[in-house]
């Protein structure tokens, strides 16, 4: 998840535009998930428990 600093950022970058979360992905460490998902696209970050849905989060 170290990449979404970088995604986060460009997407800064771009005037922050809505995202709708299609490109989400789970975080992995040592070949085991770890709960954590993160959006590829925006950069959101969700950790394991989050109450919020991984999907139109971003306005």
């Amino acid at each position: 998840m170290s990449e979404l600093t970088e995604i986060e950022q460009a997407w800064r970058e771009k005037g922050e535009p809505y995202c709708e979360h299609n490109r989400v992905a789970d975080e992995f460490y040592l070949g085991s998930r770890t709960g954590d998902r993160g959006c590829l696209d925006c950069g959101d970050y969700w950790p394991k428990g989050s109450p919020k849905s991984p999907r139109g989060n971003r306005v």
